[in-house]
């Protein structure tokens, strides 16, 4: 008589837990970056939603990619915060950049 076959799949299980998790961390950094009103850099967001900087920047640039946080900045000089602060130009250049690249309400 042959053994019956388990439905549990330990590697699936797996997997639903690590989206769960990832859901949970992007909810937890977007609630941080709501509430506040400056932008922010990673560490302190991290420091703030009581996750690791890696787990923080992960969720960092998931939102970041679906247009619900906004981004100034490159690399390390990064900075986050809500979709509506405003962004104040170094100089001309940048302020000429956004222009043309249509960041700017005209």
């Amino acid at each position: 008589m042959r053994a019956r076959q388990s439905r549990y799949n330990p590697e699936k299980r797996e997997q639903q837990q690590n989206r769960k998790r990832e859901q949970s961390y992007r909810a937890t950094v977007l609630a941080v970056i709501v509430a506040s009103t400056t932008w922010r850099a990673a560490r302190d967001i991290a420091h703030d939603a009581k996750l690791t900087y890696p787990q923080t920047i992960f969720a960092l640039f998931a939102l970041h990619n679906n247009a619900q946080i906004a981004r100034t900045g490159h690399k390390f000089t990064a900075r986050w915060g809500p979709l509506g602060l405003d962004v104040k130009p170094d100089n001309n250049f940048q302020l000429l950049e956004r222009l043309f690249n249509g960041t700017i309400k005209r």
